[in-house]
């Protein structure tokens, strides 16, 4: 007969597995790995997990909850005409943070998002989305189609977000080094504010 689960052991799980792959990446988080971390045995892990892969969907889909947080956050604490702008950062910022949680979300297998109970979870993949949601009179150009400029701006940050990472955006750079990576997000979201947001040309 199978014992009851530890209390809150599901959510260390994730949160050590997290851990794990910001130290040691994908590969080096294992379930023995996780298990050794928060001190059980790794029979524990599969009251919870079937496996490994199990273990790496429900980190990206805490990982959307987490980046969806960040945003709302942001586009809470200003005007309408600014949320682009905070969102923007916001985005940058958690891609910055979270190199190895970002990359896992985007770059990783396509997930079933409709089969998870996520805020938004037809459009979790294009978090901009939440600014298409009974907010986006007054935050883009009235000539935009909304869903259209909603993705671009999504797409457009996340190319910025892959080449920060992948540092090919930062200050070591052998041809093309930029002296401030942080001046660098900062105009290049002015710039994308511009080009996208109602009021700002």
């Amino acid at each position: 007969m199978r014992l009851p689960a530890r209390a809150g052991l599901h959510e260390d799980i994730v949160r050590a597995g997290i851990e794990l792959g910001s130290e040691l990446g994908e590969e080096g988080m294992t379930m023995r790995g996780i298990a050794s971390r928060l001190g059980v045995s790794a029979t524990a892990l599969y009251s919870h997990f079937e496996n490994k892969s199990s273990i790496l969907r429900e980190i990206r889909l805490h990982g959307v909850r987490v980046l969806q947080t960040h945003l709302v956050e942001a586009m809470q604490a200003v005007e309408r005409r600014e949320q682009l702008g905070a969102m923007s950062r916001a985005y940058i910022a958690f891609a910055r943070t979270n190199p190895w949680l970002y990359r896992l979300i985007f770059h990783g297998e396509e997930i079933e998002w409709l089969a998870h109970e996520l805020p938004d979870a037809n459009d979790a993949q294009s978090p901009f989305a939440l600014l298409a949601e009974g907010v986006a009179d007054g935050v883009f150009r009235p000539d935009l189609d909304v869903r259209d400029a909603v993705f671009s701006a999504w797409a457009s940050l996340h190319g910025l977000a892959a080449l920060i990472l992948d540092r090919r955006i930062s200050e070591s750079h052998p041809s093309f080094p930029v002296p401030d990576v942080g001046a660098f997000v900062e105009a290049y979201v002015d710039n994308l504010v511009r080009a996208f947001a109602s009021g700002t040309a």
